[in-house]
């Protein structure tokens, strides 16, 4: 996805994580694969080190872009389109869901 797409940047442990996502007129020419793993990790030298693992809740057509993210203790958490929040390995952009068990409604 374009770095114009930016939503948000977080600086943590030596990564740069941005989250994109684009604006409603062409959002329809996204794949879901691209639009769902919406969060991408780079380095100091701006090497891309990975890029988030899809949210494994959710159907597999469903739209589960991640709609933002922070930072709490010093762990990456990403909350997505279907109001589960995760929290994300700086390591390998690897998801585990924090309120799984929760309704998001």
């Amino acid at each position: 996805m374009d770095n114009n797409y930016i939503k948000e940047v977080i600086e943590i442990e030596g990564l740069r994580i941005l989250r994109k996502y684009p604006p409603d007129d062409i959002l329809m020419n996204f794949s879901q694969t691209k639009l769902n793993r919406n969060i991408e990790a780079y380095n100091r030298e701006n090497k891309l080190i990975w890029v988030i693992q899809e949210a494994p809740q959710g159907g597999k057509d469903q739209d589960k872009a991640y709609m933002n993210i922070w930072v709490k203790e010093n762990r990456l958490i990403a909350g997505n389109f279907i109001g589960i929040d995760y929290l994300v390995n700086l390591t390998t952009g690897a998801v585990t869901p924090i309120n799984k068990d929760t309704r998001p409604w």
